[in-house]
């Protein structure tokens, strides 16, 4: 890829990606849920591996200026950021929205950040976006998803069910006989956030992660619920 420097107006990505990326098979295909301007899309590139990604949202594939009170940004966009890091052959993007397609491709890794609290999927519940990232996952393939919980799990006005979890109800989601579980964390401790794209007042995160392996692809539409003994280690829009 050209070396010249064209970065994300959401700055740089998070750790864990370049962690996933390095950890993955040299060449495995992986699905970015929510591409935005490419935020997260190439340290995967940049480790070897191809990118499908889908964004709904034009200004961030086509770019363009986001004018939100008193201040404007520049969004250079996706299909920028690939022409001059050379990355055609690397990356396929969908001006879509995932979570409303019928039928999608499996993946080696789906990578999912800060995607399900999106307005732009408030109409659908968490368990039908929940599910159809989980249907994309090939077997023995990877999710990995950072999320963000309710600050108060009693407010269904300001944090709505579809676009909130509440405490503990992302690993309802994971039938234990088709995953293993490999990291799971919600943090009790409110995160101050001071202002980003889509929301640039000061305001406090709540937030989760969790990262899974596919056993087999069995009964893929067996959403039942089981119950299981498991450590949760607690710590501390956009869109």
């Amino acid at each position: 890829m050209k070396k010249r420097r064209m970065a994300s107006i959401f700055k740089e990505p998070s750790k864990v990606s370049y962690e996933l990326a390095k950890s993955l098979k040299k060449g495995s295909k992986v699905l970015i849920v929510d591409g935005f301007d490419g935020w997260h899309v190439f340290p995967f590139v940049r480790a070897g591996h191809t990118v499908e990604t889908y964004e709904p949202q034009s200004i961030f594939i086509d770019g363009g200026e986001i004018v939100e009170g008193n201040k404007s940004t520049n969004v250079d966009g996706l299909k920028k950021r690939i022409h001059v890091y050379n990355a055609k052959k690397k990356v396929k993007y969908f001006h879509k929205d995932f979570f409303r397609q019928k039928s999608v491709d499996t993946y080696d890794l789906i990578h999912v950040y800060k995607s399900l609290h999106r307005n732009c999927h408030g109409d659908m519940t968490m368990k039908h976006k929940i599910k159809k990232l989980q249907e994309a996952v090939n077997d023995h393939g990877e999710i990995y998803i950072y999320y963000h919980l309710a600050v108060n799990d009693e407010d269904d006005y300001t944090y709505p069910k579809n676009q909130y979890l509440r405490t503990s109800e992302m690993i309802s989601y994971f039938n234990l006989n088709e995953w293993d579980i490999i990291h799971y964390q919600e943090r009790n401790k409110l995160r101050i956030d001071y202002g980003h794209i889509g929301h640039m007042n000061p305001h406090l995160h709540r937030i989760g992660y969790i990262h899974a392996k596919r056993k087999k692809h069995i009964i893929r539409n067996d959403m039942r619920n089981y119950k299981y003994h498991f450590h949760i280690k607690i710590g501390n829009t956009y869109f």
